[in-house]
């Protein structure tokens, strides 16, 4: 596996996948992994409903109430279930994603991430509050993302950001293990600007530990991108003077 390998070649990206990547012009593994964070979050604490803070990110762990709902307005599906625990319900809506029926069945308990907001003038138990478009884990796995830095990826419709975080560790372990990460920037010019190395960057660009490593991929990264476009200028000079002779 290399950069101009195709999406599909990742385990667990289909056709199907790789149209909705194919939307952010990202159609091989190389854009992908170049497809670099907005941002990251970090994995709070789960709160309960009555805990909720409006307008505020935050995780809920509650059990799904009911049937899903799912509707099509004009070529978009838009799924919404009602969710809760002891302290209250809320309202949660998707869209583009029909899957979720076999996935949020009456009774799942599952944890919520996203943005909480008032619904209306109604009290906490008939679902006051609405989230749109969550991230959905199962508890185990949140609890093993607390406090950890998650990246946030720029998205487009029925593309979720656990998605695209999926392909991309499964393509950068692919291509740890195919050797494909190669380092190309000689280690006495990595050493004099304090750099680490090409296959560390990736990595901890798209999974960093903390900020720092965070900062560290960004400072390589960044590098990387002058020099291809000062060794770009170069070229063109080089040509532009062969061209006069």
């Amino acid at each position: 596996m290399d950069f101009r390998t195709q999406l599909t070649a990742i385990k667990g990206v289909g056709e199907k996948t790789a149209a909705l990547f194919a939307k952010l012009h990202i159609t091989d593994v190389g854009g992908l992994l170049e497809h670099y964070p907005r941002g990251y979050d970090l994995m709070e604490f789960p709160v309960s409903v009555s805990g909720v803070v409006p307008e505020k990110v935050c995780a809920i762990k509650a059990a799904v109430i009911g049937n899903l709902s799912v509707k099509r307005v004009r070529s978009l599906t838009i799924t919404t279930v009602q969710a809760g625990d002891a302290t209250g319900l809320f309202r949660i809506t998707f869209f583009g994603m029909p899957y979720l029926k076999s996935v949020l069945r009456p009774g799942s308990i599952h944890v919520f991430r996203g943005i909480c907001r008032v619904a209306g003038e109604k009290s906490r138990s008939a679902a006051a509050f609405k989230m749109e478009q969550p991230g959905i884990y199962k508890p185990e796995e949140y609890a093993n993302l607390q406090g950890t830095l998650q990246p946030r990826y720029a998205l487009t419709a029925g593309l979720t950001n656990h998605m695209v975080a999926k392909a991309v560790r499964a393509a950068l372990e692919d291509m740890e293990k195919e050797g494909g990460l190669r380092e190309f920037l000689p280690e006495e010019v990595r050493s004099q600007y304090r750099l680490i190395s090409w296959a560390d960057a990736l990595r901890q660009i798209h999974c960093p530990n903390d900020q720092e490593e965070a900062a560290g991929a960004r400072r390589r990264l960044a590098f990387q991108e002058f020099l291809s476009f000062f060794l770009g200028l170069q070229r063109l000079k080089a040509d532009n003077q062969v061209r006069k002779v």
